[in-house]
């Protein structure tokens, strides 16, 4: 599942804005709203990445994969400049005619996601550094370290910085749902670095949020590595955590 996936799956575009929602518990104080969004102790978890699709939709996707995976630094580069739009802009970089990447974007504006994974996971927090205990389930997730005082989140080695604040002001989506949250990013090279020969790239970001509907938290990992064109690691997942 490529990053485009994941932006046509939840609708997101950057904007400051607010709820009136009596569930939604984010001040714009971030360190205070993670807290909030994620408390210490047992928490139910969805691992969200079952989708029913069609086999056009599958077609159609992976075409675009093969693609953009071919030219993965410059896609990085073209969704940084179009970030603020919902949907990205036609490119014929993109493997597909203007008419198929339509109808792609109509196909998967209209996906729902469904768990794959359901279980009890376990949360600790020392000193400002939130983690996870998913007994080895969800590597990905027990890999993480939140660190609320200097407002940065590890995954695995690689340190992401605060990137943005995340609002979806719409439900036609996969979710369903309006949800308003923050990202963190780590790029190598840094996107727009036209300068660097590097023929390696590294993309992690993560986002907590909160969805609207249910009040219940998502955190959406994405890391992607890839080394002379081909694709060395690729994790794209959105959780959620079921707040009491």
């Amino acid at each position: 599942m490529t990053r485009f996936y994941l932006l046509l799956f939840f609708g997101i575009f950057f904007c400051k804005c607010h709820s009136t929602s009596k569930k939604v518990l984010l001040s714009g104080n971030i360190a205070s709203d993670i807290n909030n969004l994620i408390t210490e102790g047992s928490m139910e978890i969805q691992v969200m990445d079952s989708i029913v699709r069609s086999s056009r939709e599958q077609e159609l996707s992976m075409r675009m994969q093969l693609a953009t995976e071919k030219n993965s630094t410059w896609y990085n580069d073209y969704l940084q400049q179009y970030k603020q739009l919902r949907v990205p802009p036609y490119h014929e970089n993109f493997g597909l005619s203007e008419k198929e990447y339509n109808e792609l974007v109509q196909l998967k504006l209209n996906l729902i996601l469904v768990p794959s994974i359901t279980q009890t996971i376990k949360v600790n927090k020392i000193k400002g550094m939130i983690s996870f205990n998913t007994e080895g389930k969800i590597p990905y997730l027990d890999n993480l370290r939140i660190n609320t005082v200097d407002n940065i989140i590890i995954a695995d080695h690689y340190v992401l910085n605060f990137s943005d604040t995340v609002f979806v002001a719409n439900e036609n989506h996969a979710l369903k749902s309006m949800w308003k949250g923050y990202t963190w990013r780590f790029d190598e090279p840094l996107v727009g670095d036209t300068s660097s020969e590097s023929i390696s790239v590294k993309h992690y970001s993560i986002v907590i949020g909160q969805l609207y509907k249910s009040g219940n938290t998502l955190i959406s990992i994405n890391e992607h590595e890839s080394a002379d064109g081909e694709v060395i690691l690729n994790i794209d997942k959105p959780l959620i955590l079921h707040n009491n």
